[in-house]
Order: C-alpha cells, then sequence, then structure tokens
C-alpha cells in the first residue's frame, strides 16, 4: 500500500448515515452529498438567488456536511491509509454510539450550525477526545504557515494555542464543540435571522429524527481548496 501523500489532508468525522433524512436535506442545501458525490438539484430559497445560496454555503459544501471529530491534518510522512484505517477500526470497536439528537439550530460564531442535546455533550467530548489522541500519531507537525493562519483566524487564547501546538487544532477536549455546519459566517444580520427562520421551518420534523454517533468517518482532501471526500465509514462497538 503506498504511502499517503503528503500534500492531502485527512479528518476524523461524524457524517450521519446516508439514509438519514437531515442527510438528504444538506446534501439539498449544501448542494453536494458527502457520500456519493453528486451535486443535487439545489433549493428555491425565496428572496436569495441560487448564486448567493451557493456563496453561502461554499465552504460547508467543500467540506461536506459533517461535525468534526480530529480535525484536518497532513499525514505524517511514511505512513499509509491502510494503517489510518486500521487504526481508526481499533478505535471504533472500543467507542460506544452516543445519542445526540433531538439537534437544534444556533448561531455559533456567526455560522448557522446544528447542535445537540446539551445532556449529550459530556459524551460527544469523550469520544472526540479519544479521537484526538488515538489517531495524533498520524499527523505531521504543524507547519509555522498553518500555525500563522490560525492565530490570523482567530484571538486563541494562551490555553488554545498550547492545544495548537500540541495537537494541531486550538479547539479540541473543553475548547470542543460538536456542530455539524450550514452556512459560511454571515455577517449581516439581517441575512442571517431570514436564513435562520428558513431553515428551522424546513428542519421542522427533521431534527427530532433520532440521530447517533455512530461511525466514524475517515475523509481526504487531496489538494489544496479541493473537496474533501468520503474515504471510508466505520461503525462504532454497538451500532
Amino acid at each position: 500500500m503506498p504511502d499517503v501523500d503528503p500534500r492531502e489532508r485527512l479528518a476524523v468525522y461524524f457524517c450521519p448515515p446516508p439514509d438519514h433524512p437531515l442527510t438528504r436535506f444538506a446534501a439539498a442545501w449544501l448542494g453536494r452529498d458527502l457520500h456519493t458525490g453528486r451535486a443535487p438539484e439545489p433549493p428555491t430559497v425565496p428572496g436569495i438567488t441560487p448564486g448567493r445560496l451557493a456563496a453561502l454555503t461554499a465552504s460547508p459544501r467543500r467540506y461536506g456536511f459533517h461535525a468534526t471529530l480530529k480535525a484536518p491534518f497532513h499525514p505524517a510522512a511514511g505512513g499509509t491509509i491502510e494503517e489510518i484505517v486500521n487504526a481508526l477500526v481499533d478505535l471504533a470497536d472500543g467507542l460506544d454510539p452516543v445519542p445526540v439528537s433531538p439537534l437544534r439550530l444556533t448561531v455559533l460564531g456567526g455560522f448557522l450550525a446544528l447542535v445537540p442535546a446539551a445532556d449529550a455533550k459530556p459524551a460527544v467530548n469523550r469520544l472526540a477526545a479519544a479521537c484526538v489522541r488515538q489517531l495524533d500519531r498520524f499527523r505531521a507537525p504543524l507547519a509555522a504557515a498553518d500555525r500563522l493562519r490560525r492565530h490570523q483566524a482567530h484571538r486563541l487564547s494562551s490555553r488554545q494555542s498550547l492545544f495548537l501546538d500540541t495537537w494541531g487544532y486550538p479547539f479540541v477536549f473543553d475548547e470542543f464543540r460538536f456542530h455539524l455546519t450550514l452556512t459560511e459566517r454571515l455577517e449581516d444580520d439581517e441575512e442571517r435571522a431570514r436564513l435562520h427562520d428558513l431553515l428551522a421551518d424546513r428542519l421542522t420534523g427533521i431534527l427530532a429524527a433520532p440521530l447517533s454517533i455512530d461511525a466514524l468517518c475517515l475523509c481526504r482532501e487531496p489538494g489544496p481548496g479541493q473537496p474533501f471526500t468520503l474515504h471510508c465509514r466505520v461503525p462504532l462497538a454497538a451500532s
């Protein structure tokens, strides 16, 4: 099995199952299905042109509909995809599914995103922390340019800076917040409120559908700026 390409990035996500109603909704909303790579017909949104909607969903479309468990990283030299998948299988075998429904729509740092019920947070955070710790040996050291970019994009606390230097990402452990992103950062209050109300209406019923973190998904970005693709979906122990 060949080494992974050092130019690519890998990430461990939770992606709802391909047949879940939320997956189908998000694929149409974002304009891409991470499971299939297909681009469904975009929805009609009153007052927002198709071009504007595409701009408002550009980043979540490229990354795919997901919740991050281990943030994107460049692979360490000499590693293989087979080794990483095997480690993911071993990790998943020791983890139980975590219920996260009912989800709710909220504004998170200017983004519209879905977050789980409050009582799910401790179990979700433990699962994410296990992914961060147990898969970190496959991560290449953070490049200086990437570290600078993170600091320029966020006003990191000293604790977040320590996490960035140690784990390659500032928002881990007690700084982690599980979320599934649906938009870019929305600077216009009126537009954000309009989209929030529209999404809340269209998600009625869908967010009540039972949903658990039932698998770990290894996703790959072949090169800078390219869409992430789903490499494999590894079920957790009791899924």
